[in-house]
């Protein structure tokens, strides 16, 4: 059993809580959509013209500049989800609930 009902009442809030679950959706959509531009730059061919490769340098500053942007949104999840687990301990107390 947990060792404290308020901790399990703010866990259960945490993970019910809309705003969190639309961020993870939002995170989750970034990824997608990173991991496809980088696949469709891959692998990068040297022989086509400066310009071709400026095009592509130009779009990876771009993802770069993304990851810098999403980049606290979540290392702050990590370090709720981490402050979460400190507190209220390993899964079973969720799963009593």
């Amino acid at each position: 059993s947990c060792r404290n009902e308020n901790i399990s009442n703010f866990y259960i809030f945490y993970f019910q809580n809309g705003e969190f679950h639309q961020t993870i959706l939002e995170l989750q959509q970034w990824l997608d959509n990173t991991t496809a531009t980088i696949r469709e730059a891959e692998p990068v061919d040297l022989t086509v013209s400066r310009s071709v490769l400026e095009a592509k340098h130009s779009k990876v500053l771009e993802l770069l500049k993304d990851l810098h942007r999403c980049e606290p949104r979540v290392v702050s999840l990590q370090e709720a989800a981490d402050q979460l687990e400190l507190q209220v301990g390993p899964l079973e107390c969720f799963r009593t609930l």
